[in-house]
């Protein structure tokens, strides 16, 4: 048999003060971990392109687009230029507010090649006029894209919004 001091120290108000401390030492680890899951950041930095798009415009053999403004809550989160023996190519990428993407591709580049390089979407999905333009609708599971192919440039405005989106952003280029 145990010794009378040990048996005395197993009272209820012992256990209850243990369980206690075992209580707040998980809830503090618990809340620890809550206070990290409702902080989440999105780690996709916003850029700012001006200045970017106005080296571009000096550039180039076509007219860069650009919205003029951009639709409202859309955040630009990517954006670049390149030039290669005469061949322009301009890219802005936007996320939508229910974080949807949606990129504007330019390029003087043939527009076949520039095409399949600029979207996964490769199912012909018809045609819609948009501000008196006739664009192209490209499908895939995963991907949407609008293609306008004028004189000297292609542009693809590609990405997992809804076609109303890609549509909506085609209306602010500028």
């Amino acid at each position: 048999m145990g010794s009378p001091g040990r048996a005395a120290a197993r009272t209820p108000a012992t256990f209850v003060a243990a369980l206690v401390v075992v209580v707040a030492v998980v809830a503090g680890l618990w809340g620890l971990g809550w206070w990290q899951r409702r902080t989440p950041t999105n780690p996709v930095p916003t850029v700012r392109y001006g200045a970017t798009l106005a080296q571009a415009r000096l550039v180039a053999p076509f007219a860069v687009l650009a919205p003029a403004p951009a639709p409202a809550g859309w955040r630009a989160t990517s954006v670049d230029w390149t030039t290669h023996a005469g061949k322009v190519s301009w890219h802005l990428g936007f996320l939508t507010p229910d974080d949807e993407y949606v990129g504007l591709e330019q390029s003087n580049r043939t527009p076949r090649t520039f095409v399949a390089v600029s979207t996964t979407a490769r199912r012909a999905g018809g045609s819609r006029v948009i501000d008196g333009q006739s664009w192209r609708v490209l499908l895939s599971p995963s991907q949407r894209a609008l293609v306008h192919d004028g004189p000297g440039v292609t542009t693809v405005v590609t990405g997992t919004g809804t076609l109303a989106q890609l549509a909506a952003f085609v209306r602010t280029l500028r």
